[in-house]
């Protein structure tokens, strides 16, 4: 998965279930750059190698158990799924720009961390008088002493581990063929970069959902026979670096459905781009003038669900639509050209002001505008307020031209903030810059 707190990410180096497995846990403050896409180079995202185990089966506890759950409990499990990395080759589609890669016997795994604090045990024997015997038994550490009535002796140290429970299934894979001049598509630098946090990531998820959600109409299947298994950077081409999404058949060996996703691509790609508002598609719900004035990120009818919780944070239907706007066209521009007609851009830059306006109300700084676009200053700093998919380090267009209003003098004290962020968490905003 991509880089943000909180969230797996396996590395294989050899898939064998008979050798240990390498995860990486995203924890805070544990600082430890990712060999293999650089993330974490931060205070704030971090990676800790932990070993992963694929249990053989379950005991219990020898006790009478407990009452089930209450139906209103909720329980949180913290585990998640994520693909194996996959080496094969993505394939540009024509008149698209959209490259793509399908395996039949792609490899899922459900990874459970116990909400990050891993499961403690030791291999050892577990005895009970003149009833159970049980040698070579990895045992948790709450049960080693928890029962007078069973002994355990440990034959090995204590070990952390996470569990995982892996699957074969159909997975597609798909992501731009080209970044369009101006933009920014890695959501590993949107991670490293404080200020643009994680706006590039929910990008990348918001569009999963969107395409989930779009071809289970098509395919007329329930939309949790899809899952969403990652969202990855990979280098396409050399040296340039952009996010890869991964959807894999729900249930195990496949049943089609993420094949269908990748051959009927072109037709599910059309079907949101050209989408009529007010339709009965999920897409012509999505921009319906209804949707669109209720709904300013993310809402029940469109994007949230109950199973998809950990992903809310996340999730902005407009950010998703502009991203499948890039799978679908190398030349769109997102704003950058002045033009904000198309519903996932449409309001921004009042959208923007309002943003800007909360922020000055609520901390001491003094509004202004940058040529097309809002900002304000703070202190010696003056910050521009920009779209969350713009590139600030190589900008053209409407961001061009707001840096141009800024004397060469004052360009080493310019800032950028996305709207995503400052929506979102306003206060954290405020402290990285003053950082």
């Amino acid at each position: 998965m991509g880089c943000g707190e909180g969230i797996l990410r396996i590395v294989f180096d050899h898939l064998s279930l008979d050798k240990p497995l390498l995860a990486l846990r995203i924890v805070r403050r544990q600082v430890t750059v990712c060999p293999n896409c650089g993330a974490g180079g931060t205070d704030e995202a971090g990676f800790a190698v932990v070993a992963v185990a694929i249990p053989k089966g379950f005991r219990t506890d020898f006790s009478w158990g407990e009452n089930a759950k209450e139906e209103a409990e909720f329980i949180t499990t913290g585990s998640s799924s994520v693909a194996e990395s996959d080496q094969a080759p993505l394939f540009d589609l024509l008149n698209t720009n959209s490259a793509l890669a399908f395996s039949g016997k792609g490899r899922v795994f459900r990874v459970n961390d116990r909400a990050g604090q891993l499961y403690s045990g030791a291999i050892g024997s577990a005895n009970t008088p003149g009833t159970v015997n049980l040698q070579h038994q990895w045992i948790d550490s709450r049960f080693q002493s928890g029962d007078p009535h069973v002994a355990f002796q440990a034959s090995s140290p204590i070990e952390n581990v996470a569990l995982i429970a892996p699957k074969t299934t159909d997975i597609v894979r798909f992501a731009p063929s080209h970044t369009p001049h101006g933009m920014l598509l890695d959501p590993t630098q949107g991670a490293l970069n404080r200020l643009r946090g994680p706006a590039l990531k929910a990008a990348y998820y918001s569009a999963a959902f969107i395409v989930r959600s779009v071809a289970a109409g098509l395919l007329d299947i329930d939309p949790e026979e899809l899952d969403i298994s990652t969202v990855r950077r990979v280098e396409r081409p050399i040296g340039h670096f952009i996010g890869e999404i991964v959807i894999s058949d729900h249930l195990a060996n496949g049943a089609g459905f993420a094949g269908q996703v990748h051959s009927r691509w072109q037709e599910l790609l059309d079907s949101i781009i050209h989408a009529v508002a007010g339709d009965t598609s999920f897409a012509g719900e999505l921009i319906s003038p209804a949707h669109r004035k209720s709904c300013d990120s993310a809402c029940p009818d469109c994007l949230k669900h109950y199973r998809n919780m950990s992903y809310h944070g996340l999730l902005d239907w407009r950010l998703g639509l502009a991203l499948l706007q890039v799978f679908n066209d190398s030349s769109y521009a997102c704003g950058l050209n002045g033009d904000f007609s198309g519903p996932e851009l449409t309001g921004w830059h009042h959208f923007a002001e309002e943003l800007r306006d909360a922020f000055c109300a609520a901390f001491p700084c003094t509004p202004v505008d940058f040529g097309p676009l809002p900002g304000f200053k703070v202190g010696n700093l003056q910050v521009i307020v920009a779209h969350p998919l713009w590139d600030s380090s190589k900008p053209i267009g409407e961001l061009a031209t707001a840096i141009a209003t800024v004397g060469a003098d004052s360009q080493l004290n310019l800032r950028f903030l996305d709207t995503f962020n400052m929506q979102r968490r306003m206060s954290w905003t405020y402290q990285a810059l003053r950082g």
